[in-house]
């Protein structure tokens, strides 16, 4: 199924320590899942960006299309996006990167989307996009097993209201869920001791209409945070106020080259680890779209786009280093590594793409423990 990825002999001096030695940890894995009851495990190696097949995981879920990962690295868990869909929680070997089903729990909705784990790892959020039904949100507890249990609490939202992404900030006290269908990113207050759920004031911070909220990500600094959208095909940067958990917009800026006429949609958003860059992909003009940060006040402005990137491309990670950028291409089932250059943000593939089967939708990197 694998096609050995051919790699440049450019080293990443950043990070040429690690991979090759024997005697050291085994480093950053790499997963891959997607519409398909497969989850497949490679190796990271950070000096040469290779990746290298370990396995494929024992006892999948039938379409395990997003992943979050505890804190200490010790578990695992996927939603199951199917109609009566769940979290399944995973034990992660520590030699091997290998995941091994503990349980399944379920979030009492339709077609469960995405998943995050809040900072303390005790509690698992995800989004139900839903289709037909009613969308919602979700908190279930995670024990000191890494178990999954049934939710604590929930939010439903109108029929097609989409939800598609939810996150907690920086400080654990405030959760956010992007309600695609509706055009707004829902604000609550979170108790991290309960896992319960309590609208903020305002409980909406409001988007330009036809935008479609997808995912979102918050700068490192904290004051900032960044939503792409998936039919507006922008990205929207707020304000951050961590006191009060509050929204605040400050700008609104396109994906797309200015002269791009065809048919798109956005996916995914990422920050860079050192806050300095914002990463966005673009399905249909299939590119990989580059903003910088301005540090003080958190606004965009368009570096370039990056083509190359697969047909479809709806999900990519940056590896914990900040070193690397992965790009799954949807359509073609393509996993293509990118250098990132830390001065200027742009990307340089790093030889040929890596088949991963069909209808892939996440991918995701971890550092063994």
């Amino acid at each position: 199924m694998y096609e050995r990825l051919a790699v440049t002999s450019l080293l990443l001096a950043s990070c040429a320590h690690a991979g090759g030695n024997p005697g050291a940890a085994p480093g950053p894995m790499v997963y891959v899942g997607g519409f398909r009851p497969e989850i497949d495990v490679l190796r990271l190696d950070l000096a040469t960006a290779a990746l290298t097949p370990v396995g494929r995981v024992a006892n999948p879920p039938a379409k395990p299309s997003f992943f979050a990962w505890h804190p200490s690295g010790r578990f695992g868990y996927a939603v199951d996006e199917v109609d009566d869909g769940k979290v399944v929680a995973f034990t992660v070997d520590p030699q091997t990167g290998m995941l091994a089903r503990l349980n399944d729990a379920p979030v009492n909705g339709f077609g469960p989307t995405y998943i995050a784990l809040d900072h303390t790892g005790r509690w698992a959020l995800t989004a139900c996009w839903a289709g037909d039904h009613p969308a919602s949100i979700a908190v279930n507890p995670i024990g000191e097993d890494g178990r999954v249990g049934p939710p604590a609490d929930q939010r439903t939202f109108p029929v097609k209201g989409y939800a598609h992404f939810i996150v907690t900030d920086p400080t654990n006290r405030y959760v956010f869920a992007s309600i695609n269908g509706q055009n707004y990113v829902a604000q609550y207050r979170f108790d991290a001791g309960t896992g319960k759920l309590t609208e903020n004031e305002p409980a909406r911070a409001a988007l330009p209409a036809g935008s479609g909220p997808r995912h979102m990500a918050f700068h490192p600094g904290g004051k900032f945070a960044y939503v792409i959208n998936e039919q507006g095909n922008t990205v929207t940067a707020f304000r951050f106020d961590p006191a009060t958990g509050l929204l605040a917009q400050i700008q609104n800026v396109s994906t797309l080259p200015a002269d791009y006429v065809g048919k798109n949609s956005t996916a995914q958003i990422l920050v860079h680890p050192s806050g300095r860059f914002v990463y966005g992909s673009n399905r249909g003009h299939d590119s990989i779209v580059i903003f910088g940060v301005d540090q003080a006040t958190g606004l965009l402005t368009l570096i370039g786009h990056q083509t190359g990137v697969g047909a479809v491309p709806r999900n990519f990670e940056i590896d914990p280093t900040g070193a690397l950028l992965l790009v799954l291409g949807q359509n073609d089932g393509n996993l293509t590594t990118f250098k990132i250059d830390q001065t200027a943000g742009t990307l340089t593939r790093l030889g040929a793409p890596l088949a991963v089967g069909s209808k892939p939708t996440y991918v995701g990197v971890l550092n063994l423990r």
